[in-house]
């Protein structure tokens, strides 16, 4: 960090060829400055008990983040007016735990508006909720920005643009993978993050029958994480398949993640793809405005 080291460790380690070990290095990282990302490298050398000579060098960049992407920020969420449907209840702790300010609605339909900005949380089934879709692309064609959070495995039914749906037809239709979270930041990591391995809560895939095309939700296999539709004005509609809900102490990145995805769904949608992004707080630095 800034050329110097300030943190050293020696640390035995067993393994071999079909085991492998896993080892937990812990830093004590300075205190950093709200909305100062400190960048630390990590080089670490493997050295058999019985030699001196290092066998094998891994060295990489890291970030670190301050606990807080709201910092200085709450004003300006404040200023957004969410309003949040979580019939599951986990965002709505979320947001409570993060101290942003938000009007939660006791149905989906109570929450949609014309000139509202919208969470649906995270874990919402869309069989229990068979017009989820359709009233989130209606809304959406009507002016809203709603962020859908990982909803579970279930059927979105009648794609928005295809031959046999009766929905409003959006402007652009966007089927993303998790280098959205690259575009997003680009400090963020796009695979890594989730203790766990598992990158997506939900994916989604484009299912054809003889009577229609649907959008699956589903917790495996092929798909995209990340589904955004973009209506004439200012309505879009964004479906999320990161379990940014369920990972948020796991690493900065789907804290950071959320606070970009605010960005996203508040940006001016007149120019897009090609326009300028004016949603970023003011006093942000190194982000388009």
């Amino acid at each position: 960090a800034g050329g110097h080291a300030f943190a050293r460790r020696e640390l035995n380690v067993t393994a071999g060829p079909q085991r492998a070990a896993e080892l937990t290095i812990a830093v004590h990282i300075p205190p950093l400055r709200p909305g100062v990302r400190f960048p630390v490298n990590v080089a670490v050398a493997l050295v058999p008990a019985a030699s001196q000579g290092v066998v094998a060098a891994w060295q990489k960049e890291l970030l670190a983040f301050p606990d807080d992407p709201f910092v200085d920020r709450r004003d300006w969420v404040k200023g957004l007016n969410l309003k949040l449907w979580d019939p599951e209840g986990k965002t709505t702790e979320l947001l409570e735990k993060a101290k942003l300010e938000y009007h939660r609605s006791d149905s989906l339909e109570a929450a949609l508006g014309t000139t509202n900005t919208v969470i649906v949380g995270e874990g919402v089934p869309p069989e229990r909720y068979p017009t989820l879709l359709r009233s989130m692309v209606e809304a959406a064609a009507q002016g809203a920005r709603i962020l859908c959070l990982a909803p579970v495995a279930g059927n979105l039914p009648h794609v928005p643009g295809s031959a046999e749906s009766a929905l409003p037809t959006p402007s652009s239709m966007l089927f993303q993978g998790p280098e959205i979270i690259s575009e997003l930041d680009k400090k963020l990591d796009a695979v890594g993050w989730p203790r766990d391995g598992l990158i997506y809560a939900t994916r989604f895939q484009l299912h054809a029958t003889l009577n229609q095309t649907a959008l699956q939700a589903v917790t495996g296999g092929t798909g995209w994480p990340w589904v955004e539709l973009r209506y004439k004005g200012e309505g879009r509609l964004f479906l999320c398949g990161f379990p940014v809900v369920a990972h948020w102490e796991a690493t900065p990145t789907p804290r950071y993640l959320f606070a970009r995805l605010l960005e996203r769904l508040a940006e001016q949608n007149e120019n897009r793809p090609d326009g300028p992004r004016k949603a970023t707080p003011e006093g942000r630095k190194g982000e388009i405005k």
